[in-house]
């Protein structure tokens, strides 16, 4: 048995040429690369005196385009500049925020996770989000107690935050923690 690029093999009684994976039987005894991409089998099919139809047999999950095996992600089904990655027996996006779902199809609102503590009112700014606080609530989620909130300073002094806590600048004649002397 003569076998270009395969290898002889006794077959129900029979020599036959085998072709390697990627290769298909041009010939009785010649094999030809398939060309149709990684990990993917074809058949030549005679349709002349020296023409052939290639035909390839594609790995589970991709489909013949072209004479080439593609995947779901060949056509991008991601949108809004999602990336596309070939998976078993399918696909799977990697989504840009504040993109979700299965095509990145959902533009998720960054107030649905309820951001802002203590009765804060969340407003959504594209993909970012801002709180208005209740007093004596601050911050950028109103996570913080503002000491100076209540005007603890009397007398028309100046309450100054510091830290958690707060100090008072009193005019004169005024002293005292609250400028209450």
């Amino acid at each position: 048995c003569k076998c270009d690029k395969g290898k002889c093999e006794l077959k129900d009684g029979n020599t036959v040429c085998v072709c390697p994976p990627e290769f298909g039987n041009v010939t009785i005894s010649s094999c030809k690369a398939c060309e149709c991409g990684k990990g993917a089998n074809c058949t030549f099919e005679s349709t002349g005196w020296f023409s052939t139809k290639k035909t390839c047999i594609c790995p589970k999950g991709y489909s013949e385009v072209k004479e080439k095996c593609k995947g779901p992600c060949a056509e991008n089904p991601c949108k809004n500049g999602g990336t596309c990655k070939d998976i078993n027996n399918g696909f799977k996006c990697f989504c840009p925020s504040p993109y979700s779902g299965q095509t990145c199809e959902t533009k998720a609102d960054p107030c649905s996770l309820k951001p802002c503590k203590n009765g804060g009112t969340c407003t959504a700014k594209g993909s970012n989000f801002t709180c208005s606080c209740k007093s004596p609530y601050t911050g950028s989620e109103c996570e913080k107690v503002d000491p100076c909130a209540s005007n603890p300073c009397q007398n028309g002094g100046t309450c100054k935050v510091v830290g958690s806590n707060f100090t008072c600048s009193c005019k004169p004649p005024f002293n005292g923690t609250k400028c209450e002397n």
